[in-house]
Order: C-alpha cells, then structure tokens, then sequence
C-alpha cells in the first residue's frame, strides 16, 4: 500500500490495497487475516484482528497474561483489549527476535512496537524504539483508559515472533489510570505521580522498570514509594534521578531483611559510580552531592547468597537537601488532541517569570518520507505554576504518524524541556470477508481532493511462495496477481 503526498501539485493520491485471499481463509473468522495455517497469537486459534473495525477479542485475567503471536508482511497489527476497573491500570512488555533468517538465507532486521487507545479508540501511547518494549498507563498524559484498553501490536520492521506479558496493577488514588507514549525527551525529569504498591511479591505498580530505557522518573523531589517489590531472582528496579550541580541527594530503602536482602547502587548514566549499599539490615542509605547537572540511575536489586529464587518487598524515599527535600523542574507535555490542534501544558514554573516556548508540527508517510511546519516562537509570563497553550495544526493528505513537538526555555534562550506526541492517520483498510469478496474502507479524506483506488488480488499461497524464495515484494504480486482494477474517488 502506498499514499502519494498531497503536497504535489497533481492534488491527487493513489491508494494501493491488496486484498490478500488463499484457500485456506475460507475457514477464517470473517474480516480476520491469517498469516499461516498454524498461527496462534495469545492462544487465539489464528491471528488476530488486524484492526478494530472488527470484534476484538477481550483477554479476561486477574493479574498477569502472557502469550505469544507472529507478524509478517501482510499481517501488520495483532489487536487485543483488556477490561479495567477505575482502580486499575497496566502495563506491557512487547519482546521479539532482533532478526530473522529465511530458508534461503536471508536475513532482515526487525522492530515491533505497542500502542494504546481507549474505548473510544483514541491514542493513549506508543512505545516501540526498543527491544523490549515497554509501554504503562501509569503516566502523565491526559486521555483515561475508561474502562476499555485497546492494544495493538504493530510491525514496524522485519517479520517474526513476539511475547508479550501484561500486568494490572491498582493505581489507587493517584493518576495510573492515564495513558502516556513514553515520548517525552525533556532535559528537566518528571516524576511518577503515584507509587503506592499492593505491599505483595507480585510484580509491582512501577514495573517495567528493570533497565535505565524503562527506568521510573523520579526528578521532582521529594518522593516516597510505599508497597513496591523485588519480585524475583532476576528482577531490578532502576529510578532516574536527574540532578543540579551543588544539590545532595539523599535515599532510604526499607524492607525486612530476614525475607530477603536488598541491596541499592548509585550510578550516573555514563556509568560512573557515585554510591552504594550493600549492608545487612533493614535499611540501605545512599548519599551523593552532585558536582554537575547530570542524568543519575539509582538501582535496588536482590543479594540472594547463591539462592535460585527471590521475593521481598520494600519502601524508598528519595529527597535532597534543599528546604522540604525537594527538587523542581519546569516541564512542557504536548497533547495531540486531533488532526487539528493540540495542547502544550507547561509546569513546574515560578510566578512573574518570563519564559520562551516553540512548537512545530510534521508527517511521516508510508514510505518513510517527512515534512515538517516552521517552528513558531513565542513568550509568557508565568501568573502561577502551570500554563497552557494551544497550538493548530494542520495535515496533508495520506495515511501517516502525525508529530507535535514544543520546547520550553527560559527567558535567556536556554533549554529547559522537550516533548513529542504522535497520533496515526488512517486512511484506508481493507478486510478480506469471504474467499470471494472483500471490503475497503477509506477515512480521512481531504476535501475537494481526488483520489484513485487501485486494489489487487494475490493468490496467498502462490505469493507466500514466490516471497520465500525471491525475497522481493513485487515479483511476489507480479507471480500471484488474480484481478485488479482502479476505482476513482471524489470527496
């Protein structure tokens, strides 16, 4: 499928859909692709729904699920959804092969990536630049999972298995219900506005965070986690602290020794050693003055004496030696409301004080191309702590990842914070029903713009064959073409 770029002055886009039958659908759940006769991605019995324009399939479970599924070409998304209760948020690790290797020998590299949407199918999150991936509602975006998580598994790259594990966890009082991307790139840090676990062995309220890529933010100080868990042998709990030239940053973790010994490091994100704690008490204590303005990782790990097997739980405080032990920083969060507009949510800030902000907008299409908008510039003075803005957008025609970044500096010109949100354009879907008909679905046109469908019938098993071999797309189509034809749309 391609989207030609609105930008050019034929005003014209060509949407190419393949409808993809083989002998073996006919015995397929109408509007479903299968990928092979034995797929069974989380135990389904076949593949699933490659969109949610069909009936997705509500994974019922108490705590933990774990299962796994296949994504190859044609087969680009696998959606599930999850039931929540208002106390309930949760959290999903996406791993998969890095490469595979055909029979031929060929080898392509692969990336998957995760997203979330809401009952309303509106973007919560996406995280999908890592192996694995890891994506929470315990985060700082506006939009509530309401009751209904929609997941969908998404190829980016390559072809080949995934896992995934899901986790619910009570978020109590705090925000856990809401969705975040994981887009944030800002300078300043943030931290998790709640970290009350269950007080249990399970896997605990922050999980993931066993690496510094997943690492739970804990920059504004000061901060106390109640109920969190080292809930096995292999499992590491990293917090990202950034830190201000001058300050002492101070940790206690708690917990009761004779379940367990925990022991806690302190590192910069270089590697550096700053501290450490590895007694046998109840408590492990760290102290660094920081003699720069840096990124530091703080970990709390198992010592388990030559055991196989490890499960305690424990208490962190994290606080500095400024008045109250706290740590400020001002932050921007772009939310990406629609095709049109989104909000640019500023905090952290001190009253009467003149700050400078940009934001700027851009598409990336099908074929990896971008375009992006001029950056627009401007200044506020903060009347209290927080301040918003919103800023219009405005989009080209064709099926791509909409971005809106903003920055926010101080009134000198120097950086103080970035953020990113994305939000994907769909334009066309297709849905094979039958071994005898399928259905295409166009959405998100342009006005005034023409356009022409071009669909094509592929004999899957002489293409799946033919691919195998060649490795090559459109000798693939060229070998299995049945029909074709193209349509002319106006809107």
């Amino acid at each position: 499928m391609s989207a030609a770029d609105a930008s050019k002055q034929t005003k014209a886009s060509v949407l190419t859909v393949m409808l993809v039958l083989a002998s073996f659908m006919a015995t397929l759940a109408p509007s479903v692709q299968a990928v092979g006769p034995n797929q069974n991605d989380l135990n389904s019995g076949g593949d699933l729904p490659d969109n949610t324009s069909v009936n997705i399939t509500n994974y019922i479970f108490s705590t933990t699920y774990s299962g796994n599924g296949e994504l190859t070409w044609g087969d680009d998304n696998d959606f599930l959804k999850v039931a929540l209760n208002q106390n309930q948020g949760l959290s999903a690790t996406l791993s998969f092969p890095s490469t595979t290797t055909f029979s031929n020998g060929t080898t392509v590299t692969n990336q998957f990536q995760i997203g979330f949407y809401n009952s309303s199918l509106t973007f919560m999150g996406l995280a999908g630049s890592t192996n694995p991936v890891s994506l929470t509602t315990n985060g700082s975006t506006s939009i509530l999972h309401d009751g209904m998580l929609y997941i969908d598994i998404e190829r980016v790259s390559g072809s080949g298995t995934w896992s995934l594990d899901l986790y619910k966890f009570n978020v109590g009082s705090g925000t856990g219900g809401n969705g975040t991307g994981g887009n944030g790139t800002g300078g300043g840090g943030g931290s998790i506005t709640n970290c009350t676990g269950n007080g249990t062995t399970n896997p605990d309220i922050l999980e993931p965070n066993d690496s510094t890529a997943t690492a739970t933010q804990a920059s504004i100080l000061p901060l106390s986690c109640t109920g969190l868990s080292i809930d096995s042998i292999n499992d590491l709990d990293f917090f990202e602290i950034n830190m201000i030239a001058g300050v002492t940053y101070y940790t206690n973790i708690t917990f009761t020794h004779t379940n367990g010994d925990i022991d806690a490091g302190w590192d910069t994100a270089g590697g550096t050693f700053l501290d450490s704690s590895t007694s046998t008490s109840n408590v492990e204590s760290m102290q660094v003055t920081a003699s720069a303005n840096q990124t530091t990782f703080l970990d709390v790990y198992p010592w388990t004496f030559g055991s196989t097997t490890f499960a305690n739980t424990y208490d962190i405080e994290i606080t500095t030696d400024n008045p109250g032990g706290g740590q400020t920083f001002e932050t921007v969060q772009v939310n990406l409301i629609n095709t049109t507009s989104a909000t640019l949510s500023f905090s952290g800030l001190t009253s009467g004080t003149t700050y400078g902000y940009n934001h700027t907008y851009g598409q990336e299409y099908m074929d990896g191309t971008q375009t992006w908008a001029n950056s627009t510039s401007g200044t506020f003075t903060a009347s209290g702590t927080t301040h918003s803005l919103t800023m219009g957008v405005q989009t080209n025609g064709g099926e791509s990842i909409l971005f809106a970044s903003a920055g926010l500096m101080s009134a000198s010109g120097g950086s103080l914070d970035t953020d990113l949100d994305s939000l994907y354009i769909e334009v066309v879907e297709n849905n094979v029903t039958s071994s005898t008909s399928g259905e295409i679905e166009l959405t998100n046109l342009s006005s005034s713009v023409s356009y022409s469908v071009a669909w094509l019938v592929l004999d899957y098993d002489e293409w799946s064959a033919n691919f195998t071999q060649s490795q090559d797309v459109n000798l693939a189509i060229n070998a299995s073409i049945i029909d074709s034809d193209t349509w002319n749309v106006s809107n």
